[in-house]
């Protein structure tokens, strides 16, 4: 509850970028390569003076402004180096280290990943997400479209399940556009069309509050023939960070309608393996997504 409160007030204090969408950019594999190839500053959140001062007067929600920037520099610090692995070396700096670099003539030593919030013009929604840019072109502030390739979190403010995933999924589409370099477009669905299969021989992992309370096992197997286990998230995170073989799992983003993207993702290598955008308001997996999250899978 305490990490909800202070990613709430986090989004306060960081840049919120209006008009856009859920997805990716078009990439090109020349630009990947770029990336591939630069030391990657990985940007640590500042306290904004502004915000300090927004809640002088009130120590509940200064405290918890102040916990979770502190929360997330320990936490990327601690998920980098166990995930990040596209480039050769990556370096932590603050904000205006970044900016410093970013106008000196060593900018084209760098690439950026950096922490970014939006909201969708549509529906009012917060998205939050990690970005990733050559360092010459770095703007925190921009639309979320106008880097290199961005990847949305679930949730508000990330948990550290999240960041692994996230960082994760980002690699996985780098390294793609590195292999297919043919191709002028590599996105998330076509993953679907070379990956799917791999969905029959995982146990899907669902969270306990992320799901219909009305469906039944029995509901449940009508639509989804493959092992499916209900369990609190904190199971589906470990599950992230371990990078098991043995476990998918169902990860709910929102999106710039009033429905929700449900991406089902390889827990080992950070792939996507199932899609379902479904019609439901809220958070929730219903029958229908289940069948949607076989609908590739070659039989």
């Amino acid at each position: 509850m305490k990490q909800i409160l202070a990613g709430g007030i986090l989004l306060l204090a960081l840049s919120i970028n209006i008009q856009a969408q859920w997805g990716r950019p078009e990439l090109a594999a020349d630009e990947v390569k770029k990336l591939n190839d630069r030391i990657t500053l990985v940007t640590l959140e500042d306290e904004d003076s502004k915000i300090l001062k927004m809640f002088a007067n009130d120590p509940s929600k200064l405290n918890g402004y102040k916990n979770a920037i502190k929360w997330y520099n320990e936490t990327i610090q601690e998920v980098i180096p166990k995930v990040w692995k596209f480039n050769p070396s990556y370096e932590f700096k603050s904000k205006a280290e970044v900016l410093e670099l970013a106008d000196s003539k060593e900018a084209k030593k760098y690439s950026v990943l950096f922490f970014i919030t939006y909201q969708y013009k549509s529906n009012s929604r917060e998205v939050s997400a990690l970005a990733i840019n050559l360092l010459e072109n770095y703007n925190s502030k921009a639309l979320y479209n106008s880097h290199l390739y961005w990847q949305d979190f679930p949730k508000p403010f990330p948990r550290k399940g999240d960041l692994y995933m996230g960082l994760q999924i980002m690699q996985a589409q780098l390294h793609g556009r590195l292999i297919l370099s043919n191709k002028t477009t590599r996105s998330t669905l076509d993953e679907l069309y070379h990956y799917a299969r791999v969905l029959k021989t995982k146990t899907l992992l669902i969270d306990k509050d992320e799901i219909d309370k009305s469906l039944t096992a029995d509901k449940i197997k009508k639509q989804y023939p493959y092992p499916v286990e209900i369990v609190d998230y904190s199971v589906i995170e470990n599950a992230i960070i371990e990078r098991s073989s043995k476990y998918c799992y169902v990860q709910i983003f929102p999106s710039n309608s009033i429905r929700n993207a449900h991406l089902v993702i390889d827990s080992e290598v950070g792939l996507c393996i199932g899609y379902s955008f479904n019609s439901e308001k809220m958070p929730t997996v219903v029958a229908s997504d289940f069948k949607e999250y076989v609908q590739f899978v070659k039989q």
